[in-house]
């Protein structure tokens, strides 16, 4: 198989320009590399974009308001699973969503949110119920087992919350990036779209590390700043009050802040977190 020719995104944004695009879809990392190298701002005045649909990825509050300001339309993130066949959730310029949801459920959609324990909770790991949930993974019973319950509901794996009064879906992080400090769960995510809110910082990313004996991992920060700029003392206080202005004390950044000149990513544009982890 030939590589992987690496994405040009300037001529992906001069053929949308050329050719009056006016919707287009992508993923949470294609969205903030657009915004981080200022191509979204110039799809935005070119005016021809109608809607843009986000999805393979968690979309932080942050990142959907950026980028709605910057692509002047509607950024709609939808959720759905290969185990599903495809959309759980619906999103609709007709009908706004709130910044960082996903949307709200499609067809006959059903979901749970249950703890450790399957108890039902306001945020945990995400239930499915559906017409459209598999039969199982072929010739693999021992994954479909744990995959699907005894009632037919499909554990997805992901950490999530839901809006009873919006009728909105919040998908916070995947349950394994999840660091557990002190019996607390932390998302990097949220962590990360903090972050990413300061005027200084390009990219962030999130990883647990070793905390004292007893205590699990606490969160350690991987950031790019913007326009080359090198992390001083003064950033990193301000990145510190951030995070203590808008996050619970248990999810403050205990293993401290990190520059790296580059995050490390896929073929896909995602972040490789345990890439990181093995700098630490």
């Amino acid at each position: 198989m030939p590589p992987r020719r690496p994405v040009n995104f300037q001529e992906w944004v001069d053929a949308v320009i050329k050719y009056r695009c006016n919707k287009f879809s992508g993923t949470p990392a294609v969205i903030r590399a657009l915004i981080k190298n200022g191509l979204a701002y110039t799809l935005g005045e070119a005016g021809c974009l109608s809607s843009v649909a986000v999805g393979a990825g968690t979309m932080s509050p942050w990142l959907c308001s950026e980028a709605q300001k910057a692509l002047r339309c509607p950024v709609m993130a939808n959720y759905g699973l290969s185990e599903v066949g495809g959309a759980l959730t619906r999103a609709s310029p007709v009908l706004p969503s709130t910044p960082g949801s996903v949307g709200r459920l499609a067809g006959e959609v059903q979901i749970r949110i249950v703890d450790t324990f399957g108890n039902d909770c306001e945020q945990g790991e995400l239930l499915v119920k559906s017409p459209t949930v598999m039969k199982g993974y072929f010739n693999n019973p021992k994954a479909t087992m744990e995959a699907v319950d005894e009632h037919g509901w499909l554990h997805t794996g992901d950490y999530a919350r839901f809006c009873d009064k919006t009728e909105e879906l919040f998908i916070i992080d995947r349950i394994k990036e999840l660091i557990k400090y002190k019996g607390w769960s932390i998302a990097p995510a949220e962590l990360e779209a903090v972050l990413e809110s300061h005027d200084s910082v390009a990219e962030a990313a999130v990883v647990g590390i070793q905390a004292e004996e007893g205590f699990g991992e606490m969160p350690k920060a991987f950031v790019v700043l913007k326009n080359g700029l090198c992390l001083s003392d003064t950033t990193i206080d301000e990145l510190h009050e951030l995070i203590r202005t808008r996050c619970l004390d248990y999810k403050m950044l205990r293993g401290g802040i990190v520059q790296i000149q580059e995050m490390p990513k896929n073929a896909s544009n995602k972040t490789l977190r345990r890439v990181l982890r093995n700098m630490t």
